[in-house]
């Protein structure tokens, strides 16, 4: 992927989405695939680790 369309340190996943979605005017459908697949793992993994983040804090929410 190049280098601009990746994500900075310390910039969250809106930030990164709309410095990135004018730069991927023109990219081939391998080239947005690629991005939109960064994308979506970094999201999930923002995700999950704020899930656990919040298990970790408040184990009572989540015990039966």
């Amino acid at each position: 992927m190049k280098r601009q369309l990746k994500q900075r340190k310390g910039e969250n996943l809106g930030e990164w989405c709309e410095r990135i979605a004018p730069l991927c005017t023109g990219l081939s459908a391998d080239e947005m695939h690629e991005v939109l697949h960064q994308v979506s793992v970094s999201s999930w993994i923002d995700g999950s680790n704020a899930h656990q983040k919040l298990v970790k804090e408040h184990p009572e929410w989540y015990s039966g």
